[in-house]
């Protein structure tokens, strides 16, 4: 019983190690045997040896595909994995979902049709884990983005010269956040801010207003409205 108590407590203190380890190097200590010898009375000192291993995950490496923050359409995408041992499993997941996996345990290939999936953010991992079960990967966040924006510069609006004329544009769909550029069609513009835009004209008359705005691809949309400029 005193050399099963001791063997017990010694795997649990290694494993511990072992997951530090593994937290702050990507390195695995995997305890492989412990063998306890002549074991005396109790109070008496007890000889243990340890053989240990200390491993390094399999190295993953995305060789294809994604190469920018947002994307559209389909998307080849491919990575290959590394290690000392043999790998036992190398997949790729898209939002922690399986969409591929390894024949050879070495290669991945995924062709990502995009406009299959809604518009936002997505995290691909390629993972691998070798034969002594340490687990490497690789990881690439973006965003999907398959929408065109929908310029919409608001009704017409009336004002006089020398005070502020305000335009909406916030039923615009598919805009990035400072993706609206106003030109007021008297020879002064607006670029990059936001869907509400003030304005004041020198001079009475009858402006088109146009409206440009891009999204978080650089696809952009343009409308028009008019501002009805009359003396104070």
């Amino acid at each position: 019983m005193k050399k099963v108590s001791i063997f017990f407590v010694f795997v649990i203190f290694l494993i511990l190690i072992g997951c530090e380890k593994q937290q702050e190097q990507q390195e695995l200590i995997l305890p492989m045997v412990i063998e306890g010898t002549d074991v005396p009375n109790e109070g008496e000192p007890i000889e243990v040896t340890a053989h240990g291993l200390i491993l390094t995950p399999p190295k993953v490496t995305f060789t294809e595909g994604i190469t920018q923050e947002s994307v559209s359409g389909t998307i080849s995408l491919a990575a290959t994995a590394e290690d000392d041992e043999d790998i036992i499993d190398f997949v790729l997941y898209i939002n922690g979902e399986p969409v591929a996996f390894s024949e050879d345990n070495a290669t991945l290939h995924f062709e990502w049709d995009t406009t299959q999936y809604e518009d936002g953010v997505y995290t691909v991992n390629a993972d691998a884990m070798d034969e002594l079960f340490a687990i490497g990967g690789a990881r690439i966040v973006v965003i999907v983005d398959n929408s065109d924006p929908i310029a919409d510069a608001g009704p017409e609006v009336e004002g006089k010269v020398g005070e502020s004329v305000f335009f909406d544009a916030s039923n615009s769909v598919g805009v990035s956040l400072y993706g609206y550029s106003w030109d007021f069609g008297d020879g002064k513009t607006q670029d990059w801010g936001r869907e509400g835009a003030v304005h004041v004209y020198d001079s009475p008359g009858t402006y088109t207003v146009t409206l440009t705005v891009y999204d978080d691809m650089g696809k952009t949309s343009i409308a028009q409205t008019t501002a009805h400029i009359t003396s104070p």
